[in-house]
């Protein structure tokens, strides 16, 4: 006896626990969650952005092992992808589906199912409830009401009792069906975002001309052929475009090119054009005076190629451009750009000298007038950066979201719901005919609508009216 009272016990514990866990309330509630949990995340977004130079190698430096690494198991870094945004979209999606499926026979039944009522106070209590007498034989009621039900797109049913004929009719089921489609979408779309926190990713890029960027836990990559920038008469950027090549086991799929809001997608990898900068340690060509020191001799303004080669004229020197930086720092002896700062500060560019035999001579950095104005790189010769032509580098959003479909198909499920729910009415009419002890028969019909109810009460009058004067 006892053994049966705890099971009944555990049972009931159960019972209930389901039905907390499949309630609307329940699933509001993690709705609401959430949603605070996105705007955590947005918050999050602004103070650790994820597209910084170095992703989160960047952090560790800054600081320091023991606080990244647990910054990062409480998902700081990317928190749409982290333990307790996920778990609440797992929460919301199994409470919805078993909301949805509790709930999806009972509408569909509500919808398209079959009811009749024998009893005429049932239908009198209905507020649209009303009798007629009429004449005619109980096969030409049936007929005629029939006829004026599929008039006003009515599906009507009979079923005859003994000297009773019962009639059920009802229009404008799918309004009561498109709460199920809302609640199967947004189903739907918690999957999809939760396949996209699982499984998707979202990296940032760098790339010039010529460079091959990977493509994570793919077998492909794409090469970036090209980046222009287009502008208007003012200078004003109108657009940004890069044509980007895919390549796999070396060779080429295909090309395209792409800019802003039309992106390439390859195995369900998409590549967006989504920022661009001007690379600080390579540039298209430079602007360099060169003056001897000959004082009545002019100064020369030659242009020079990165990784070019070209003669001073009039001299038995070659200068050739080795390297470039637009924000020249130097660190025990290693020279590098500041990271992060796009404006050209500092720049310089570093020349070899080469004699005719092609031997170096002299290496070392030029720079601007800012710099003390002319170096004296050579006893005769004087050097300056005069100016430069950037050399850009387009930013790439590689992304793989295996939820989109998902979400997609959600989103249509959830259209149509919110279509059928305000643009139908689920109309209902209940009515019996009895065959009276004079000879006649009497006919009682009500009905309920789900809203317009002016509307349904007129249509009911109109029906009365149309059943007397046949």
């Amino acid at each position: 006896m006892k053994i049966d009272e705890n099971m009944r016990k555990q049972e009931h514990l159960t019972e209930k626990t389901w039905q907390k866990l499949s309630s609307m309330k329940f699933a509001i509630g993690v709705l609401i969650g959430l949603g605070i949990a996105s705007i955590v995340a947005v918050v999050l977004g602004e103070f650790f952005p994820s597209n910084v130079p170095g992703g989160e190698e960047f952090y560790l430096n800054r600081m320091g092992a023991t606080k990244f690494r647990i910054l990062k198991v409480l998902g700081v870094f990317n928190p749409y992808r982290s333990f307790w945004y996920i778990g609440l979209l797992a929460v919301l999606s199994f409470s919805m589906t078993v909301c949805t499926l509790r709930r999806v026979g009972s509408m569909w039944r509500l919808a398209f199912g079959k009811s009749f009522k024998s009893s005429k106070e049932d239908i009198h209590k209905m507020k649209n409830g009303k009798s007629i007498r009429t004449k005619a034989e109980m096969a030409e009621v049936k007929n005629k009401l029939s006829r004026l039900l599929r008039k006003r797109f009515y599906r009507c049913d009979f079923e005859q009792k003994d000297k009773t004929m019962l009639f059920f009719a009802h229009k404008g089921g799918l309004a009561r069906i498109g709460l199920i489609l809302l609640h199967i979408g947004l189903v739907v779309v918690v999957f999809g975002g939760l396949l996209a926190s699982l499984f998707g990713y979202s990296v940032y890029r760098w790339g010039k001309s010529g460079d091959i960027l990977m493509v994570p836990e793919r077998d492909f990559q794409v090469r970036v052929d090209d980046f222009e920038i287009l502008t208007n008469p003012q200078g004003q950027v109108m657009d940004y475009i890069c044509t980007l090549t895919v390549l796999e086991d070396g060779k080429e799929l295909r090309t395209k090119k792409i800019e802003v809001n039309k992106p390439l997608k390859h195995r369900g990898i998409t590549f967006y054009q989504s920022s661009f900068r001007p690379d600080p340690r390579h540039v298209k060509s430079v602007s360099l005076s060169i003056r001897s020191s000959d004082r009545d001799a002019a100064m020369k303004i030659v242009q020079l190629a990165q990784d070019d080669t070209i003669r001073i004229e009039n001299s038995p020197y070659s200068i050739h451009m080795v390297d470039f930086t637009g924000n020249f720092r130097i660190d025990g002896g290693r020279v590098f750009s500041v990271p992060g700062i796009n404006e050209f500060r500092n720049p310089a560019v570093k020349l070899n000298v080469l004699d005719d035999n092609q031997m170096l001579i002299k290496s070392g950095w030029v720079f601007t007038p800012r710099m003390a104005g002319f170096h004296n790189f050579l006893e005769d010769y004087r050097f300056e950066l005069v100016d430069f032509l950037k050399n850009f580098e387009t930013g790439l959003n590689i992304r793989k979201n295996p939820g989109a479909s998902w979400i997609w198909c959600g989103l249509v499920f959830m259209t149509l719901g919110v279509l059928f729910i305000f643009w139908m009415t689920h109309r209902r009419i209940w009515g019996m005919i009895v065959e009276g002890k004079d000879g006649t028969r009497e006919i009682t019909l009500g009905g309920v609508s789900n809203k317009n109810k002016t509307d349904f009460a007129l249509e009911i009058q109109s029906l009365i009216k149309d059943l007397k004067n046949n």
